[in-house]
């Protein structure tokens, strides 16, 4: 019987062995094309395609968005991943372009559909997805919000009418950004494809409310991402205390800025940071949630971000990581931790959690 239940083990340590190998390949741009496809194919033959989070989905639109790119070598490391930037600034300097017009006349009157049910049952219908936003506190007529295919919107009505703002950027699509907290004209985007992955081509900062951008020093000549990298920007984050320091979590690690991104300087690298949070009184105190070695943990610093330490371990997540991560002035020291599990709350900064509830219907996250 032991011997069984040992051959069963093994066996599934392969096939996750597997699994996880042409995903691999997929980010690996030494690996030719058509050896992810062999790969996957293999995977797949034993594999219920059908089955939800098989990774079929997400494995058909990566070749959807890559196989006519590198079609018919399949070569994918001889491409220079600062084409696209390196065009549109060429383009720019040839033709004095501005990066966007101050007051932008739009030509295009919308003609709908206006409502999803239109177009399908699903509560996924892939209109206008938004992915980041942000509502003035003094002001809740003020406000942006960001789009994966769409870009950045702005709106001084309260969203009666909406102006985009990275219309004339060199790519369309806006994942996350952050607004100083000091000034609701100064804002930092992520610029990235709007394809599934999200890629950033890097982070663009505008000073006048999104009329026009520039390039932070955390771009494709200066980092290695844009076209056929595989860098996610996951989250920007001012200082809520000291707007010159700015945090960027990434899938290639935590990021910190001390000039507004004028210059950066990598914290932890080979990490997949997806939260950042601050502490709502203690200019010291920030935490963050990575989801490559610690699931089950938060980092904590007490030094403004120089160094960071882990929380005990959070009983019960089970290594969920659709994680987020929220703080509250009416419980300084509490920081709330929430996954498809439920929702973890600790009044220790931290250190440890205690289980508050189990999760209503969705896919995790809360306010407080």
């Amino acid at each position: 019987m032991k011997n069984y239940i040992t051959i069963l083990l093994t066996l599934f340590f392969i096939s996750n062995l597997y699994s996880q190998e042409y995903k691999k390949m997929m980010d690996d741009r030494n690996v030719n094309l058509y050896d992810v496809i062999k790969e996957a194919e293999k995977y797949f033959k034993t594999h219920d395609k059908s089955k939800k989070g098989s990774g079929w989905k997400p494995y058909q639109r990566w070749l959807y968005e890559n196989e006519a790119k590198y079609y018919p070598s399949g070569i994918r490391n001889n491409a220079d991943p600062n084409i696209a930037i390196k065009e549109f600034i060429k383009i720019k300097k040839a033709t004095n372009a501005r990066l966007a017009p101050s007051d932008l006349n739009n030509p295009w009157v919308e003609l709908g559909p206006f409502k999803m049910d239109t177009i399908t049952s699903s509560p996924s219908a892939g209109m206008g997805r938004v992915e980041d936003f942000y509502v003035d506190p003094n002001d809740t007529n003020y406000m942006f919000l960001s789009s994966r295919s769409g870009g950045l919107f702005k709106t001084t009505d309260g969203g009666a009418n909406w102006l985009p703002k990275t219309d004339f950027l060199f790519s369309c699509g806006v994942s996350n950004f952050d607004v100083s907290p000091t000034d609701r004209n100064e804002l930092l985007i992520n610029v990235n494809n709007s394809g599934y992955h999200q890629y950033s081509n890097g982070i663009y900062k505008s000073t006048d409310g999104g009329d026009t951008w520039n390039a932070t020093a955390f771009n494709p000549l200066n980092i290695t991402m844009g076209l056929g990298e595989t860098m996610i920007v996951e989250q920007i984050m001012y200082h809520p205390f000291d707007d010159n320091i700015v945090f960027v979590g990434t899938n290639n690690g935590l990021y910190r800025s001390v000039d507004k991104l004028d210059s950066w300087t990598l914290l932890i690298s080979d990490i997949d940071v997806t939260e950042i949070a601050f502490h709502p009184t203690n200019e010291n105190i920030i935490y963050f949630y990575e989801k490559t070695n610690e699931k089950n943990k938060i980092h904590i610093s007490t030094d403004k971000g120089l160094t960071f330490t882990t929380s005990n371990e959070i009983i019960g997540n089970d290594n969920k990581t659709n994680v987020k991560l929220s703080t509250s002035p009416a419980c300084p020291d509490c920081i709330y931790f929430s996954s498809k599990n439920g929702v973890w709350k600790s009044s220790n900064n931290g250190l440890d959690f205690t289980f508050q509830s189990n999760p209503t219907a969705g896919s995790g996250g809360f306010c407080v």
